[in-house]
């Protein structure tokens, strides 16, 4: 029979075995050791602990619960226990126990970093964020290079919408771990939603680089390289994630997105419908899809796919607008008008949504306005044998610019070319909404009275002013060829009666390979503006310009119709 010295030397000498067995990290042999000594000396409170941790390694959740449970019975001061008891209550999911667990290992050991980082883990996913928070920092007060806490708390930042302190605590996290993967990933993230596009790209490449088959980052990446115009690089990254992920729905809508800036129409529906073939629920890749086909001329199928967008999202404001649209180009103004109201109702600060209804109450307008002057003229038994239009395909005037008015055109709000949907603009620069006459500038009231009368001349007519707006374009600025032709135009009958107007406050710097020609097709012209100049060609008639100068150029464009 064993005496007390020999128990000791006993349980000494199979504690070291355990211990050595337990760093070299064989689990198996671990496990056996531990369940040994639990058996010969139940009340050790080490072998529990070293037991349950084994058993938290090999997914063995319950049996860990139970092992930790009887450790913390032995040694109920033992604050590594509670924190490892907090830990595997964290995995079953059940955070109020885990929260208690964690707040009984600080009350026994306040100075417990790691226990605060979990405890802040635990609150994130309690959606007690600014607890997390207070718990996270306290932990970088104790342990100050405790890089998981740095990147925890940049977590907890980003989703409270800190993205700036966020950015902080990702950096310091990587300087402490230049391969931490996570930190570099989610800082990643911060910088693209930061717009911080070139910093955003390096992180996720260091990202793959450390951990090549990460196909969110692969994802991401793409978004980067498609927001910088990088467009066949950010296919090759969309490929990349669907290839690490086959049924990876949100890389297809993306992929969908690129080709469609590539202009691939046909490519891009085959990926968003591919998108929903994966997840059916996929309101976005919907609405993208009827993007696509409304391009294709595909009305009645873009308007089943806006629909089914809606139904999903009734909430879809960038559907309602969508689908507005859609139901414009079909003739269906009455529901076009709806569309627009809902959208607006939906997302009130909506300029698109806002500058569409404006110009559809604007349309009905005009028709209405040349139904009754056609009804006048017939009244009158005006017998008008000047016609409708212009008496050459170009007409050109000239008015002096006012140093005001180019001062005041800088003044007013406006937009950057990249951010702009689908329009002719590309390149460097800004543009405006199309109500600039609207602006309280007393200028613009001069200019709008004096280019009515320049318009009105060169049609012989009353005219109505349907957009006014400006653009100023930067080096490599310019537009592809396009006309101001709109489906309503076509539905009216009334292409014959629009025009076009473009007024140049500056021409900027005309010393350059591309000095900004106006470019005219069918018949083809190019002419080289001055300031000051102004021309006015049919709005069907195909134009395009290039700008490389250094200096902005600067101008006014008006899309009018004759009345006649």
């Amino acid at each position: 029979m064993m005496n007390s010295k020999d128990n000791e030397q006993l349980l000494q000498s199979n504690i070291n075995q355990l211990l050595v067995s337990f760093k070299s990290g064989n689990l198996d042999i671990t496990k056996n050791l531990a369940i040994s000594i639990t058996k010969q000396f139940p009340n050790h409170n080490l072998s529990w602990k070293v037991l349950a941790s084994i058993y938290s390694k090999t997914g063995q959740i319950d049996e860990a619960l139970i092992s930790i449970q009887k450790s913390v019975r032995i040694s109920p001061k033992d604050a590594e226990a509670h924190s490892n008891m907090g830990l595997i209550l964290f995995k079953l999911n059940d955070l109020e126990k885990a929260k208690r667990s964690y707040k009984k290992a600080i009350e026994l050991k306040a100075d417990y970093a790691e226990v605060y980082n979990n405890l802040g883990m635990t609150l994130q996913k309690l959606n007690k964020l600014e607890q997390a928070e207070f718990n996270y920092k306290k932990a970088i007060e104790l342990k100050p290079n405790f890089e998981a806490a740095y990147n925890n708390l940049g977590n907890i930042l980003k989703e409270l919408d800190k993205l700036e302190e966020a950015e902080v605590c990702y950096e310091k996290a990587i300087a402490l771990n230049s391969n931490f993967v996570e930190a570099l990933y989610n800082l990643g993230i911060t910088l693209l939603k930061l717009g911080k596009l070139v910093g955003a790209e390096s992180s996720f490449k260091k990202t793959i680089e450390l951990k090549p088959d990460h196909f969110e980052v692969y994802n991401n990446l793409g978004i980067t390289l498609q927001s910088l115009g990088k467009l066949e690089e950010a296919e090759f990254n969309y490929t990349k994630a669907i290839e690490l992920k086959p049924k990876f729905a949100v890389a297809y809508n993306n992929l969908g997105n690129t080709m469609k800036d590539l202009n691939k129409l046909d490519q891009a529906a085959v990926y968003y419908k591919k998108g929903i073939e994966l997840r059916p629920d996929y309101a976005e890749a919907y609405n993208n899809l009827g993007i696509t086909l409304q391009r294709l001329d595909k009305l009645n199928e873009a308007e089943f796919n806006y629909k089914k967008a809606i139904e999903l999202n009734p909430n879809y404001a960038e559907a309602y607008n969508n689908l507005g649209n859609t139901v414009n180009d079909l003739g269906r103004s009455t529901e076009a008008e709806f569309n627009y109201k809902k959208a607006i109702e939906l997302k009130l600060e909506y300029p698109e949504a806002h500058k569409n209804l404006d110009t559809l109450l604007r349309q009905d307008k005009l028709f209405k306005m040349i139904q009754i002057k056609k009804l006048e003229n017939e009244k009158k038994k005006q017998n008008l044998t000047y016609g409708v239009g212009l008496t050459s395909d170009l007409f050109i005037s000239n008015r002096n610019v006012e140093t005001e008015l180019l001062s005041s055109l800088y003044k007013i709000s406006s937009t950057e070319l990249s951010k702009t949907e689908g329009g002719p603009l590309f390149g460097i620069g800004r543009t405006t909404d199309y109500q600039l006459f609207e602006n309280n500038f007393s200028i613009l009231d001069n200019v709008k009275k004096e280019l009515i009368n320049i318009m009105e001349k060169a049609v012989k007519a009353d005219i109505y002013i349907m957009e006014s707006f400006f653009n100023i374009l930067k080096a490599g600025a310019g537009s592809i060829p396009h006309t101001h032709v709109s489906s309503f135009d076509k539905i009216k009958g009334l292409i014959k009666k629009k025009f076009s107007l473009v007024y140049y406050v500056s021409v900027g710097d005309q010393n350059c390979i591309n000095p900004g020609f106006l470019e005219l097709y069918d018949p083809d012209k190019k002419i080289l503006p001055t300031n000051g100049m102004i021309m006015i060609f049919p709005a069907g008639r195909k134009h395009s310009a290039v700008y490389d100068g250094r200096v902005d150029r600067v101008m006014i464009g008006v899309n009018f119709y004759s009345l006649i």
